[in-house]
């Protein structure tokens, strides 16, 4: 059997932005999101996944972006061929902080309405970015080839306008449910007890996330514990204290929602660096 293998790293004075270069057979992502954008280059095989309702297919030298907030999944096409890839997640705060010194001024982030982008040129950029990662460049050479990274995707295939789905404002309930999550994240929360806080029934409650939201009230509090367990780690607390204070059963059930969501362990997570080291 072909053997799987994964790197994350993470450049901090770049927001510490988060990146993931990896080799996957049997591996797949279930369905989760990112608070900011990941966008990545696909190395070798295909990679087939689900972005906003979409099944898409990225063969090899294709860009794959995921805008804030998509739900998506991710597996090889073909479980012989795999997927290996090259991923950087830049946080929003990255985005705003790059679109000022690009002196873009837009009253939105930008959004990407393609998730698969065929553009050999950016593709190179984005794999020189990874080697300028892997050689340890300077600050100064990585900040000025992210910067050139997003300068040239945005002109070329951004928009600034959302659709037409995405403008609709949360109704109260919605937001009242997602701010009780966010306050109790770490809590057992059940879908009875929050549907009845706002006079709905469960499924009820479920349908109109979905169709404000995009996501179910579960995604929300996963996302956000796994948001707080990276925290936590990279404070130096303990991977079982960790799982204890974001409300995950255990740590092997934190091991299993962060495989699902990143593609790695906490273990892995915790042991990180700035360097990635060549695809095999």
């Amino acid at each position: 059997m072909n053997k799987e293998w994964k790197q994350y790293a993470a450049i901090k004075h770049l927001d510490n932005l988060e990146m993931l270069k990896a080799l996957f057979y049997q591996h797949s992502f279930g369905r989760h999101y990112h608070e900011g954008y990941a966008l990545g280059v696909i190395l070798q095989g295909s990679e087939t996944y689900q972005c906003s309702k979409k099944i898409n297919i990225a063969p090899k030298g294709s860009i794959v972006v995921v805008n804030p907030g998509e739900v998506h999944t991710g597996h090889a096409s073909d479980i012989h061929d795999g997927w290996g890839y090259f991923m950087i997640y830049p946080h929003l705060s990255l985005v705003h902080k790059a679109l000022e010194q690009l002196g873009i001024q837009k009253p939105r982030l930008p959004w990407f309405p393609d998730s698969v982008i065929f553009n050999a040129a950016f593709g190179k950029r984005l794999y020189n970015f990874m080697t300028a990662v892997e050689s340890g460049d300077s600050t100064l050479a990585l900040e000025s080839h992210f910067l050139e990274l997003l300068h040239s995707l945005i002109h070329q295939h951004a928009d600034f306008h959302l659709p037409s789905d995405k403008l609709s404002k949360e109704p109260g309930k919605v937001k009242q449910i997602t701010d009780k999550i966010h306050m109790e994240y770490c809590e057992n929360l059940s879908l009875e007890s929050l549907s009845s806080e706002v006079g709905l029934s469960s499924y009820a409650l479920l349908r109109l996330f979905k169709k404000h939201m995009g996501i179910s009230p579960y995604l929300i509090q996963t996302g956000l514990r796994i948001k707080k367990a990276k925290h936590h780690l990279t404070s130096g607390l303990s991977l079982a204290d960790t799982a204890a204070s974001c409300g995950f059963t255990d740590q092997s059930h934190m091991t299993r929602q962060f495989k699902r969501w990143m593609g790695i362990t906490p273990g892995e997570y915790c042991r990180a660096d700035s360097s990635l080291a060549h695809l095999s």
